[in-house]
C-alpha cells in the first residue's frame, strides 16, 4: 500500500526500511545510530533513536527480522533489539561480539552470514530463531589472493545465500581455481540440519572476469559480463565426484539473457537474492525467469534433457513433447528410450509412495514398495 510521509531534514540517508507490518520505519543516517518513526491510524509519530552498543562500533547495516525485532550488524558484532511501538522504546535483548567485515541475510532461512578474519574468508553463520542468536559451525574459504595480503580476498558481492533443492546453500565465487589456472569457479557450501556446513559442490566456469550470481527454479546462473552470456548449473544432475565433492559443468552452452534493449550485462549491475537484478544508473529492476521452451534445441542428449526437465517446475508439457518426438523418431535408440522411461517410472513411484504416506499418515518403512524388477 503506498504511503506518503515526511521526515526531518538531517542529512543523507544511508539505509531506510519498513518492518514487515509497515508501521515502523527505520532510518540510518550515520554509522552509529538508527532512527525510528511509528505510523498508526494515519498518524506519524515523533522520531526516536537507538545507538549501537559500543561507541567505537560502526553499523554496517540493519535487518528487520520480525515486525518488532531488528538486528544491527556492526564491525564489532551483532545486536538484537526489541522495538516497542506503543512506548517508542528500543531495548537490546541479545548481542554477539566478533569482528565483522560484511554480512548477508536470507529471510527464508533466517540465516545471517558474517565475514570475519583479516582477508574476510572466515564465515560465521548465525541462525535467528525465536529471539535468539544460534551460532552454526564456522567455516573457512581458501583465499584466492597472495598468502600475506592484508586486503579482503572475499567480498560481499562474490557470495550469496539461499535455498536450493530445499536446503540452505552458500555460493562463493572464486576468481581463480585453487588447483589450476583454468578460470574461476563457484563453490557451494550446504548447511545441514541447521548445524554443520560442508563444501559439497564446485561449479567449473572455465573463464575469468567479472561475474554475478542468480538462482531461478533451483538452477544456479553465473552471469559473465565480458561475453554477455550466462552459464546454467544444476547440482542435482550427475557430475564427477572425488568422494565428497561434486564437480559440475554447465548444463548447456553459455546463453545470453533475453530482455529489452537495455544493456543486460552492464557494469552497473547489482544482483539480489535470488533472481533480482538492478541497474540504478538507468533506473531498471528485472526479475529473472526461466524459459524452457527451446531447451531441447541446445541439450541434445534426450536422457539428460528429461532428467533436467523433471527437476523443473511447469515443465510437464515440454516433457510430453520430447517424449512424443522420441517415440515417433524411428532413428531413436531403444536404449535411450528405456533409460528415459525408467527414470520417469522411478520418479513416479517415489511420488506415489509419498502420496500414500501423506494420506495414511504412516511411516515410509511401513509401506511395501515395488522391487527393482517390478513395474509401476
Amino acid at each position: 500500500v503506498p504511503r506518503t510521509f515526511q521526515m526531518q531534514e538531517k542529512g543523507p540517508v544511508i539505509s531506510i526500511k519498513f518492518n514487515s507490518a509497515q508501521n515502523i520505519l527505520a532510518v540510518q543516517r550515520t554509522h552509529s545510530c538508527v532512527e525510528f518513526i511509528n505510523f498508526e491510524n494515519g498518524k506519524q509519530s515523533a522520531e526516536y533513536s537507538q545507538n549501537c552498543k559500543s561507541r567505537s562500533a560502526k553499523i554496517l547495516g540493519f535487518i528487520w527480522v520480525s515486525a518488532s525485532e531488528i538486528i544491527y550488524v556492526t564491525d564489532q558484532g551483532v545486536e538484537l533489539y526489541q522495538v516497542e511501538m506503543g512506548k517508542s522504546v528500543v531495548k537490546m535483548t541479545k548481542s554477539l561480539a566478533m569482528n565483522v567485515n560484511w554480512f548477508l541475510f536470507c529471510r527464508r532461512t533466517s540465516i545471517l552470514l558474517l565475514s570475519s578474519g583479516t582477508v574476510g574468508n572466515t564465515i560465521q553463520p548465525i541462525f535467528l530463531k525465536q529471539g535468539n542468536l544460534h551460532k552454526l559451525s564456522r567455516f573457512e574459504i581458501e583465499p584466492t589472493g597472495a598468502p600475506k595480503t592484508q586486503k579482503l580476498t572475499l567480498e560481499e558481492r562474490d557470495a550469496m545465500i539461499g535455498i536450493i533443492y530445499g536446503q540452505p546453500r552458500v555460493l562463493v565465487l572464486r576468481h581463480q581455481s585453487s588447483k589450476s589456472n583454468q578460470g574461476a569457479e563457484v563453490v557451494v557450501y550446504t548447511i545441514k540440519k541447521m548445524s554443520t556446513v560442508k563444501k559439497t559442490h564446485v561449479l567449473k566456469l572455465g573463464r575469468s572476469g567479472r561475474f554475478a550470481l542468480s538462482v531461478v527454479d533451483n538452477l544456479i546462473f553465473v552471469h559473465h559480463q565480458a561475453s554477455k552470456t550466462s552459464l546454467m548449473f544444476d547440482i542435482e544432475l550427475e557430475a564427477e565426484c572425488d568422494g565428497s565433492i561434486f564437480y559440475h559443468s554447465p548444463v548447456m552452452p553459455p546463453q545470453p539473457i533475453k530482455g529489452d534493449t537495455a544493456d543486460l550485462y552492464s557494469s552497473n549491475w547489482i544482483t539480489f537474492p535470488m533472481n533480482i537484478v538492478i541497474d540504478a544508473k538507468i533506473g531498471c529492476l528485472w526479475y529473472l525467469e526461466l524459459d524452457l521452451e527451446n531447451v531441447d534445441k541446445v541439450v541434445h542428449t534426450k536422457s539428460y534433457l528429461v532428467n533436467f526437465l523433471m527437476l523443473r517446475s511447469n515443465s510437464k508439457q515440454i516433457i510430453l513433447r520430447v517424449l512424443r518426438e522420441m517415440t515417433q523418431n524411428t532413428d531413436e535408440k531403444l536404449e535411450e528410450l528405456a533409460t528415459v522411461f525408467d527414470r520417469i517410472n522411478t520418479v513416479y513411484r517415489s511420488h506415489l509412495v509419498k502420496s500414500v504416506v501423506w494420506q495414511l499418515g504412516s511411516p515410509v518403512v511401513a509401506l511395501q514398495t515395488p522391487n527393482d524388477n517390478q513395474e509401476v
